[in-house]
Parts: C-alpha cells; sequence; structure tokens
C-alpha cells in the first residue's frame, strides 16, 4: 500500500503557485525520509518500478503530476499538447487519482515546468529526493538536469520497455 498522505492546501492563479501549506497527517516530518514521486509519462501504480521503489525507500511520498501550460509549444512551433492528447491526460489522471485515493495517497497536480515546481514543492515538505521514470527525450532529459542542477537528487527508472534493459 502507500503511505504517508498529505493534507494539502494551495492555490494556483493563472498556474502560477500562490500560496502552499502541507501537513502530513500521520507524522512529523523532521523525523522522516520524505520524498517526491513526480508522475510524468506512465501513470499506472501496478507494475511501476520506479513507484515501488520510491514506496520502499522513503517514510512519506507525495504524488506529483506536472501539466504543461495549455499554450506550451516545442522547438518547431507547435503544440506540446493537442485537443485529444489533454482529453486522453485528463481521463487517465482521474482514473489515477482514484485509485491513490482508494489507497490513501493523493496527487498533486500543479501547472507549469517541473524545473520551477518541483523544486518549490521540495522545500515546502522538506524532500531532496524526486523519483520518476527515466524518458529518452531531449525535453525530458533536460527537464532531468535542470533538477539536478538546483541541488535535488533524482532518481530516474527506465521502464518504458517489456524487458529489462540488460536483457535485450
Amino acid at each position: 500500500a502507500l503511505h504517508g498522505g498529505w493534507a494539502i492546501r494551495g492555490s494556483f492563479d493563472n498556474g502560477v503557485l500562490k500560496v502552499f501549506a502541507f501537513t502530513h497527517v500521520t507524522q512529523n516530518l523532521r523525523t522522516m525520509h520524505v520524498m517526491i514521486y513526480w508522475f510524468r509519462n506512465d501513470l499506472r501504480l501496478h507494475d511501476n518500478p520506479a513507484l515501488l521503489q520510491a514506496i520502499a525507500e522513503s517514510d512519506a511520498m507525495l504524488c506529483v503530476y506536472c501539466h504543461a501550460p495549455r499554450d506550451a509549444t516545442v522547438a518547431w512551433g507547435f503544440a506540446r499538447q493537442g485537443h485529444h492528447r489533454r482529453v486522453f491526460l485528463s481521463q487517465a489522471l482521474l482514473d489515477l487519482r482514484q485509485r491513490l485515493e482508494a489507497q490513501g495517497q493523493r496527487l498533486l497536480e500543479c501547472c507549469g515546468n517541473p524545473m520551477m515546481m518541483l523544486p518549490i514543492i521540495a522545500e515546502a515538505i522538506g524532500a531532496s529526493h524526486i523519483y520518476c521514470e527515466a524518458i529518452e527525450a531531449p525535453y525530458e532529459q533536460d527537464e532531468i538536469a535542470g533538477l539536478r542542477r538546483q541541488g535535488l537528487t533524482v532518481k530516474t527508472f527506465w521502464q518504458s520497455t517489456l524487458l529489462e534493459i540488460d536483457a535485450l
């Protein structure tokens, strides 16, 4: 089971974090290993190696998903996410929220660049580690590098193939 539930208070104004307060509902954070699990593309709870490792190595965990701003574009000028992708993602995140809540966990959704949002969240809850899936694409690798440059420890796990990398 997932562990480390949070009471979260916050507000976003035009995708900008305005107020942020976290309260851990079961223990004192100062004596705990607190970390963030960052959902990126893989929104599964079962068969998710990064999530399983995060659960094993933490006392308290906050699950986070960062939405790209609606007007975000890629280097070539077209939208990062089209209408159909946003609809699918909305449905997938609703399902993820429901599955997390059934396990006593919440999903914090924020809008903005993960390199800006995740350090703010990490500081607010006293987390120094972020766990997530590895994505072999330039934009996604830049996000990881940017978080590491800000002093966060980011543990990535390859989980985008049917077989382990070493077995290929």
